[in-house]
């Protein structure tokens, strides 16, 4: 195993196990490379919008805000008497489902993907109501502050930074190829030329992280099946 392979196997290694971030930062790294194959070939560092990771994470933790079927992902904390959400961002979320189905009825599991895809499209967006609007965007704001801890300790325990530099926008990595649609002024996450090199080869021969990451198991799968597949890839 090449040593960018290896950095993707660590992020699982030293995950605490009491949260899907981690998996979730990778599958949406990887859904980003798949997005841009081409990438590869140029060998440069690539800059991804938070807000883009924001947008696949919506997506994923989309069927876990169904009030009717609610899943957890985790036990509660509790913090100075208060009961904590199992995630920061569940409130924004489920506020943004509630007004989705208002406008359009009973959703279906993959409706935040069709959401995302949808707002992409600024004639499309343009149909929506205002407040469904702010009500996506208050989410992704809620969705990308969380996204900065995974990014700060992904790898050995106790360590920042160690795999992911800070977020920055692109112009502090004059280098790096800009995902293409962002601004230039937008925090992103810089993915090395190698490591962007090792999702798309661990991708396109059916690795067992990414096979396991598949829209249909992480959609399906209760939390707790999540921690335990994270334990036997890193075993």
């Amino acid at each position: 195993m090449n040593p960018a392979a290896r950095v993707i196997g660590s992020i699982l290694r030293y995950d605490k196990r009491t949260n899907n971030y981690k998996l979730a930062l990778i599958r949406s790294i990887n859904d980003v490379v798949l997005s841009h194959p081409n990438f590869s070939q140029t060998g440069k560092n690539v800059a991804v919008p938070l807000k883009r990771l924001a947008e696949f994470w919506l997506a994923y933790y989309w069927p876990f805000t169904d009030l009717q079927n609610l899943v957890m992902q985790g036990p509660r904390a509790k913090r100075d008497g208060v009961l904590r959400n199992d995630l920061s961002f569940r409130p924004a979320l489920t506020a943004l489902r509630f007004a989705w189905e208002q406008h359009f009825g009973a959703d279906l599991p993959s409706d935040g993907f069709l959401l995302v895809a949808e707002l992409r499209v600024p004639r499309i967006a343009a149909t929506y109501a205002p407040e469904l609007q702010r009500a996506f965007d208050t989410a992704l704001v809620a969705i990308e502050k969380a996204l900065r801890y995974p990014i700060q300790y992904a790898g050995p325990g106790g360590t920042q930074y160690a795999i992911f530099p800070p977020p920055q926008p692109v112009a502090n990595w004059p280098n790096a190829i800009l995902v293409p649609g962002a601004s230039p002024e937008e925090p992103c996450l810089l993915i090395e030329a190698q490591l962007w090199a090792a999702f798309q080869e661990l991708s396109l021969y059916g690795s067992r992280p990414f096979a396991f990451m598949s829209g249909v198991y992480l959609l399906k799968v209760l939390p707790h099946r999540l921690r335990t597949e994270a334990r036997h890839i890193a075993c």
